[in-house]
Formats: structure tokens, C-alpha cells, sequence
């Protein structure tokens, strides 16, 4: 399981605020768009797109994603995009295959063997990276919402959310491809089993790539870029520094 830490410049644990400073927003200082589209996921997630292609120049995509409780979105891999998850709120499992499918049309469960998901909980102010052509998927295994930050490189995703709404799981796999996504249509059509942790993945989130990527200014993307560093490792986990009051 992840260990989840907050560091200040020294290094040392630093207390988490009670109105929680988890907020990737401000940790970047990032302006949202206006009029944020607003949706809800094919795991029944309310999305926010705080950022879409056309405010970052199509080189990100950013949404806030709340879920109650229970498993979320159907596995599913993308082709066109690597992910990144901040945790904010809960305790988030992520999964996460280790094989490899480059080819659109190598699909699990369909004409390649299915997968086994690695599986990780992750709580405030961890960082996941999920590698694009990878089967992932995650959950809330808290009693209360979980909150969350999703990022996508590079942008475009966006359609294929406002694409999915109102279809059903097996409308949602036969358009996705469309998108540079294959989505499973059953929680076990991609899936032979969960283990827990073992991810090669887990170690590496590439938070420098990611830093790099939120503090880049383009038109009408932020304000006053801060100072963000990778402070210090811990169990294996690069950490976000939380926004301080």
C-alpha cells in the first residue's frame, strides 16, 4: 500500500490543514476555464473540466472528478494520452496491468489474453502515473466521496467524455476507439484478476514531467507560476507539496 506524506522545504512532515490544501489548482496557481464543462463519467463520476485543449494549447487536459463510494469506470486503455491521478480527498484504489498493447486492436479478453491489475490505495497528496496502451481503472474504497485530479497529455479526451454520455457499456466500447480509447464493456472482460501492489508502475510517477507540464504558461492557462519541487522520496512515491493557506 502507499505510504502518503506532505513535505515541507526540509523535508519533514508537514500538518495537513483541516479545509485540506490538497488542491491542485492552487498548488500550480492555475486559473480554471469559465464555464467549466460539467458531466458525468461512464462510472457514474462528476467530471469538471477545469482545463481542455483549447486553453493549454492541446498540450494537457484537467478535470476534478468526485465518486462515492464503490468501484468506478468499466478498464480501459488509452492510446493517445498518458494519465496522471492527484489524490485530494478518500482513499482511491487505482489498477493497473503490466502488459503492453500499443495496437488498438489488440484488445483483452477479444483477441489477446486478458490482464492481471496491479492494485494500489492511495490517499491525499499522492501522485499516480498511468502510462498510455496499460488496462487501468480505479475505485473508491473509502465510506465517503473521494475527490480527485485527472490529467491528461495531450489534450482531446475531452470529446470522447462528451461523446459517452447517455450510452450504454457496450455503445461506450463500440465507439471509444473512435477516440484513441478501448473501453471494456464488463467489469471482467479485460480483467483475469486483481492482485495487490507488485506494479512496477508505482514507483515512477514522473512528477518532474508533470511539473513541467502544469507550470508552463499558455494563453489564458495561469497567472503567477510558483516555485514547486520534487521534495523528498518516500516509500517509493514522489509527493506534490499541498498548497499552503
Amino acid at each position: 500500500m502507499m505510504k502518503n506524506y506532505a513535505f515541507n522545504r526540509s523535508g519533514s512532515a508537514k500538518h495537513k490543514h483541516r479545509d485540506s490544501p490538497y488542491d491542485l489548482l492552487k498548488i500550480f496557481h492555475i486559473k480554471p476555464d469559465r464555464n467549466p464543462l460539467v458531466l458525468e463519467g461512464p462510472g457514474g463520476e462528476i467530471f469538471t473540466f477545469h482545463k481542455v485543449g483549447a486553453t493549454t494549447g492541446q498540450r494537457y487536459t484537467l478535470a476534478e472528478i468526485t465518486f462515492e463510494a464503490g468501484p468506478g469506470p468499466f478498464p480501459h486503455i488509452h492510446h493517445y494520452e498518458n494519465e496522471w491521478l492527484y489524490i485530494a480527498e478518500g482513499a482511491v484504489l487505482v489498477a493497473m496491468g503490466e502488459k503492453h498493447h500499443p495496437d488498438i486492436d489488440d484488445v483483452p479478453g477479444v483477441n489477446s489474453p486478458k490482464d492481471v491489475l496491479h492494485t494500489e490505495v492511495a490517499g491525499p497528496g499522492t501522485l499516480i502515473y498511468l502510462p498510455r496502451y496499460h488496462v487501468h481503472t480505479f475505485g473508491n474504497q473509502g465510506l465517503t466521496q473521494a475527490r480527485m485530479y485527472a490529467v491528461w497529455a495531450p489534450a482531446g479526451i475531452e470529446n470522447f467524455f462528451q461523446a459517452q454520455i447517455g450510452l450504454t457499456p457496450e455503445e461506450v466500447s463500440q465507439m471509444a476507439p473512435q477516440y484513441g480509447l478501448t473501453f471494456s464493456s464488463s467489469r471482467d472482460q479485460y480483467v483475469e484478476g486483481m492482485v495487490s501492489g507488485g506494479s512496477t508502475h508505482s514507483a515512477d510517477n514522473h512528477l518532474e514531467e508533470f511539473v513541467e507540464l502544469l507550470s508552463t504558461r499558455a494563453a489564458g492557462q495561469q497567472e503567477d507560476v510558483p516555485e514547486i519541487k520534487a521534495w523528498e522520496r518516500a516509500a517509493g512515491v514522489w509527493q506534490l507539496a499541498p498548497a499552503s493557506d
